[in-house]
């Protein structure tokens, strides 16, 4: 027990109905407490401490290679605790176990896995309905990210949900995304504890948004890892060439694992599926920011070494986020299936499609030539490419033919002449294949083609939660005609002289059926709403009639 200095028992001061009363020895409300009393631990078993004991505050663990040892290493304990006015109490004590409970993990001879209760109630935990339920079971998650490979672009739906003017309930993909985490606690791995005189691998590969990396090491029972971990991309390291973000990729994972790796006397292997890393250290030529990283890679003792992308099993399931102007190579993925808010107007779709054309396929076939990008209709996109291929140091500022030549190299170019020729269009109509599909499309998607091949379309899915639909309520019958029931009034518009209503309809559940816009006429048998929307909204929009 710790002691309160003399004179300050007065700062512990507390009520009761009985009197007043101070503290004599310290209690572990007090602000400093915790930490005072993991100096007193420490200073107790210095000569021990990390031999065979690891205190946290008032949590001892005591590991020993043998039994014989592990009871002299108790009783070692035990007689030091005594010696210092220390008890603990007999029932929260575990003595002789291969496995032991230690701050929310289970630590074994084996390795760390997670505590299987905590994994239960992660799996039974409800789909989130709100901003606080979803910050709830990402913090939840959160403690044991270091399980799950690529952990950060698997919840990237989900913390897109913590943003402002969010959207509730979950939608497809978020609703999708927290089945598959949910699913990833039950497969995770066991983290082998960290060897020092064993091969050490750092396996590294970026994405456009994200990074991951995994530290494993080699036994003779095969290679275990030791650690997962991942990363989203700030904004600034999104424009980094893709040399670049390969390269801040090993430089994260190495600053990320600094005190493993930089223990080591001979190399540990660094993995990378980007060949010319291989001689960055002996570059001779580097930028600013590349140099900061070679002065921090200098510390370390490793090699690079390359592995194609086909041999590295670890990103199999990296998530690629939508969103990107143009859409970087890939040539063992020819189809992409359209996604359920692209075929129904969302407010994503909204804002992307001033700057960009929603990509039917990565790699679509028209008039003969594969086009392996689509260049968005944005002047800011197209110049940055044209300076990009302009001024990279491998192009060599070549005139305007060759710069143009190396931009349809990878890009359908749609532009004047002065900058690109543009594609052939074919001018007359176009007869529908038999095995294609034409759609009727919103209004607001004209700039999109209607017709697409039948193996891209499947059912609607009218409901986030599977199995689950709401059935619309029957109509109403009035003076013989059938009518819905009219929710509220939300909104007026006067539309070439017409007045129209925004009218949310009760018992709708889908959210393009629950509001829509009705003329004046539509709204004759429901004057009492009509009324109290003016009398609440008197700047709207109104019908000399409704005035009257």
């Amino acid at each position: 027990m710790l002691r309160i200095k003399e004179g300050d028992e007065n700062l512990t001061a507390f009520r009761t109905k009985y009197g007043s009363f101070e503290y004599l020895v310290m209690p572990f409300g007090l602000t400093n407490a915790p930490a005072f009393f993991q100096k007193l631990v420490n200073y107790i078993f210095q000569d021990h401490l990390y031999v065979y004991v690891v205190v946290y505050l008032d949590d001892i663990m005591v590991f020993s290679k043998t039994e014989e040892e592990h009871v002299t290493h108790v009783s070692t304990v035990l007689f030091r605790l005594r010696a210092n006015n220390l008890f603990s109490k007999d029932s929260k004590c575990l003595f002789h176990v291969s496995s032991v409970e230690n701050l929310g993990y289970v630590v074994s001879s084996e390795g760390l896995k997670m505590d299987q209760a905590k994994v239960q109630q992660i799996l039974n935990w409800l789909p989130p309905r709100n901003l606080k339920a979803t910050q709830s079971f990402l913090g939840f998650a959160n403690f044991y990210c270091h399980f799950i490979k690529s952990y950060s672009m698997k919840i990237g739906s989900l913390t897109s949900l913590l943003k402002k003017d969010s959207c509730f309930p979950l939608n497809e993909e978020a609703f999708s995304q927290s089945h598959q985490l949910k699913e990833a606690f039950t497969t995770a791995p066991i983290l082998f504890h960290f060897n020092p005189s064993l091969p050490t691998i750092v396996e590294t590969d970026a994405s456009n948004y994200s990074l991951g990396s995994v530290l494993s090491q080699v036994s003779d029972s095969g290679k275990h890892p030791i650690a997962l971990d991942s990363s989203r991309l700030i904004p600034a390291e999104l424009n980094y060439e893709i040399y670049d973000k390969e390269l801040l990729h090993i430089v994260w994972a190495l600053k990320h694992w600094r005190a493993f790796l930089l223990s080591f006397s001979s190399p540990f292997e660094v993995l990378t599926n980007h060949s010319s890393l291989q001689d960055f250290m002996s570059s001779k030529f580097l930028t600013q920011c590349q140099a900061r990283w070679a002065e921090f890679l200098s510390e370390f003792h490793f090699s690079i070494t390359y592995r194609p992308g086909r041999l590295a099993t670890l990103w199999d399931d990296v998530y690629l986020e939508r969103g990107e102007d143009f859409i970087s190579k890939n040539p063992m993925n020819f189809q992409q299936l359209i996604k359920q808010d692209e075929v129904q107007p969302s407010r994503y779709f909204a804002v992307k499609v001033e700057s960009s054309q929603i990509l039917l396929n990565q790699f679509r076939r028209s008039y003969g030539k594969i086009l392996s990008t689509e260049v968005s209709f944005n002047n800011l996109a197209k110049l940055s490419i044209l300076q990009k291929r302009h001024e990279s140091p491998l192009a060599g500022h070549p005139g305007q033919e060759k710069t143009l030549k190396l931009v349809k190299r990878d890009f359908q170019w749609y532009a004047d002449k002065r900058r690109a020729s543009p594609p052939d269009f074919n001018p007359g109509d176009m007869k529908v294949n038999t095995h294609a599909h034409p759609l009727k499309l919103p209004s607001q998607w004209k700039s999109i083609h209607p017709v697409f091949h039948i193996s891209l379309l499947e059912p609607v899915k009218t409901s986030t939660i599977p199995n689950w639909h709401q059935e619309p309520p029957p109509p109403i019958i009035i003076e013989e005609v059938e009518e819905w029931e009219v929710s509220q009034i939300l909104d007026s518009k006067l539309k070439r002289g017409k007045l129209w209503y925004l009218v949310e309809w009760k018992g709708f559940s889908q959210d393009s059926e629950r509001s829509t816009w009705e003329p004046t006429e539509n709204l004759k048998n429901n004057p009492v709403l009509l009324k109290d929307f003016h009398s609440s909204y008197p700047y709207k929009p109104v019908h000399n009639s409704s005035k009257a």
